[in-house]
């Protein structure tokens, strides 16, 4: 409906309230067409109402909200044409009134729009409004049913996809248990590895070990020293040292013989040489 010219004193505006609703299929709402403006009551009343898909919903009933003297109802494939003409019945001067009330049942799943396409009020002096400004209304019809499946759906989606991302409660669970297990794990690599250090701080075992095995060594080398020194020895006089510094020959232990001949005889020579200068003197 175009809105016409009028002046802003005789003109009125049309809407259809609640401007939105939802209901289920085969569930019933009321709507009002309300007047605003009209200063000067109504006598006359005319309304062709529409809706834009009646497969969703469509409208069953239309009263008038006062008896007239004559009126004319008509629904017809989600048209409405509504006629009265109040007689004696007005309404009186106000902000808003209400002349009429319809019923639409819901079909099926889907949006509906309830458009106001023509529109004509008479004062009670029987002059026209002007109408200026119209306002529709929406219908959704939302299945429960499917909206319920639909959130199952959803739902069992949403959880498989967290349950393969492992981000879902079981994923969770796992990922706690697997984090408790490493944490239950590094303690223990910890605890090995402060026995390793304190094994090598107690005894340094591996530096006593490495200082008794160069005692070894060294031992090994003056052994070795002394066998040679002592093999030298045998070589050049005949003549071994055991541990002791004593001298003995390889028969066995003691002096030689030529060597215990050589000091007696030494011996001899020089008690003779003390001797022989006091016999000397005393001549």
């Amino acid at each position: 409906m175009q809105p016409t010219t009028a002046s802003d004193d005789h003109s009125v505006a049309v809407s259809v309230r609640p401007e939105e609703r939802s209901v289920a299929p085969e569930a019933t709402e009321t709507f009002d067409v309300v007047v605003e403006g009209p200063t000067n009551g109504l006598s006359t009343v005319v309304v062709e109402l529409s809706l834009s898909d009646a497969a969703v919903a469509t409208v069953t009933d239309v009263e008038l909200t006062k008896e007239s003297m004559l009126s004319e109802v008509e629904i017809d494939d989600g048209v409405v044409t509504v006629e009265a003409a109040l007689g004696t019945n007005t309404f009186d001067p106000a902000d808003e009134i209400v002349p009429i009330t319809f019923t639409v049942e819901a079909r099926s799943s889907g949006s509906t729009e309830i458009r106001v396409e023509e529109a004509q009020f008479d004062d009670l002096d029987g002059e026209p409004y002007s109408v200026h400004q119209t306002t529709r209304a929406t219908v959704r019809v939302d299945d429960e049913d499917e909206n319920q499946d639909g959130d199952e759906e959803q739902g069992a989606d949403e959880e498989q996809d967290g349950d393969e991302d492992g981000s879902g409660e079981d994923g969770g669970n796992e990922e706690s248990a697997s984090t408790d297990e490493e944490g239950n794990d590094e303690p223990a690599e910890n605890g090995t590895d402060g026995d390793e250090t304190d094994s090598d701080g107690e005894g340094n075992t591996d530096e006593a070990s490495s200082d008794e095995e160069g005692r070894s060594a060294e031992g090994d080398g003056t052994d070795d020293g002394q066998d040679e020194s002592a093999a030298v020895s045998d070589d050049d006089d005949g003549e071994t040292t055991d541990d002791d510094g004593e001298t003995a020959d390889d028969d066995g232990p003691g002096f030689g013989l030529a060597t215990g001949v050589a000091s007696f005889g030494a011996l001899g020579y020089g008690l003779l040489r003390r001797v022989s200068p006091t016999a000397h003197e005393e001549q």
